[in-house]
């Protein structure tokens, strides 16, 4: 760092004082809380109304994917007690994915190097019983579960030991599934794609025909199969959905309103495409951006302190090209947003927690434990459940202690 020449009042002369400062601060403490007094009465404190926290008691472990079978059965990796010995017969041979150490097992219970390599496999918490039952393969990776559909990527051993990275495909009905040709699987089947898709080349020549005739760069997304696809503008600072274009070559484009981006835009904001959700129908959306602007009030040991708020957008877009706004959050970092069935469930302060901001405005305080090390939150298919994975909590530093999978019911009190 750089110092400034002392001179008759330099930086480091403590003989003169300013009071210039100490105005400056005292108004910057004032509106800060009035800034904070705003929001209160714009976002009303949280009610505590905890959700009901259930938890597996089972280590979710790489690769690590979380997918529901349906609103109450959940599919997870986890730890299989197995191990195969790891042999790496030569520097010209070493495999490229996972040798010993491999973050397929927990930081606590990594074996020593004579044990070999564990291997996983996957479990199945059932959030009515709560009970785990365990699919009996071992040594997955990859896994890919919908409508009844498993496929997976299973590694071959030989009388016990996994000599290199030797991994076979397998996929079919669930409790079905065998060993196939090697091919690309859809993640909407879980079942192969065709070989020659006349849809990819469709999508494919719209890209082009996009770039030849109106110089503008766009990216294809495949959507579900009975939506089509989504064009996406990929020019400079005008990141955003373009239109969808429904199956079949004969379908017009839905263009989609770009009126709801333009103050995102302006911030250099790109709007990105995220997923699909089966509770709303729609995919989402999201932007974010730090203002230079305006600031945001954030309580710290110092005291309440303003910063650059960053602000973050959410959208739903629908199959037929229509955008719903779902929430406009502003906040010192970058939040996380997991929409659910009723509302929005946002990261706390500090990470201590999530709130659940419902339609209507109104916050309740429904985890109160640190979210700062959330592993794949995956909302179910009604959009009443979170199945995600979290450090186990006791004694002990963070980092020695593995981590379990854990699901928040949003729908129980509703319920009962």
């Amino acid at each position: 760092m750089q110092h400034k020449t002392r001179g008759k009042y330099s930086l480091g002369d403590s003989a003169r004082i300013d009071p210039q400062p100490r105005v400056k601060n005292q108004v910057n403490r004032w509106r800060a809380s009035l800034l904070m007094l705003g929001s209160l009465l714009l976002f009303p404190c949280a009610v505590q109304a905890e959700a009901v926290i259930l938890d597996s008691d089972l280590a979710i472990v790489s690769p690590y994917r979380i997918r529901w079978m349906d609103e109450h059965r959940v599919m997870f990796p986890t730890r299989s007690g197995t191990f195969c010995e790891r042999i790496i017969p030569s520097t010209h041979d070493k495999p490229q994915a996972v040798q010993l150490g491999d973050s397929l097992m927990p930081r606590s219970v990594q074996p020593k190097r004579n044990r070999g390599l564990e291997l996983n496999r996957l479990a199945i918490f059932d959030t009515r019983t709560q009970k785990t039952t365990f699919h009996s393969a071992i040594g997955i990776d990859a896994p890919c579960y919908a409508n009844g559909n498993i496929a997976y990527f299973q590694r071959v051993l030989t009388d016990g030991k996994c000599l290199r990275d030797e991994w076979e495909r397998v996929y079919g009905r669930l409790g079905e599934e065998k060993v196939q040709p090697k091919t690309l699987i859809s993640p909407e089947t879980c079942l192969p794609r065709p070989s020659n898709d006349p849809e990819e080349d469709w999508a494919t020549q719209i890209a082009l025909d996009e770039l030849i005739k109106n110089k503008r760069r766009i990216k294809m997304i495949r959507l579900n199969k009975s939506h089509g696809w989504l064009a996406v503008l990929d020019e400079g600072h005008d990141r955003r959905p373009l239109a969808v274009y429904p199956p079949g070559r004969e379908s017009k484009p839905i263009l989609i309103d770009r009126a709801p981006f333009v103050d995102w835009l302006t911030q250099d904001a790109w709007v990105n495409f995220l997923h699909y959700e089966t509770f709303r129908g729609a995919y989402l959306l999201r932007a974010s951006y730090k203002s230079k602007v305006e600031k945001t009030p954030y309580e710290s040991t110092a005291g309440i302190q303003l910063f650059d708020a960053v602000i973050t957008g959410l959208w739903w877009l629908y199959p037929n090209g229509k955008l719903e706004h779902v929430l406009t959050h502003r906040s010192v970092w970058k939040p996380e947003l997991i929409p659910v069935k009723e509302g929005v469930l946002v990261n706390q302060e500090h990470n201590k927690g999530f709130y659940q901001v419902k339609p209507d405005g109104t916050r309740s305080l429904i985890y109160r434990r640190d979210v700062s090390l959330l592993i794949e939150p995956t909302v179910s298919p009604g959009g009443c459940k979170l199945a995600f994975g979290m450090r186990k909590e006791g004694e002990g530093p963070p980092h020695l202690r593995e981590d379990v999978l854990r699901v928040i019911d949003l729908c129980a009190e509703a319920a009962q």
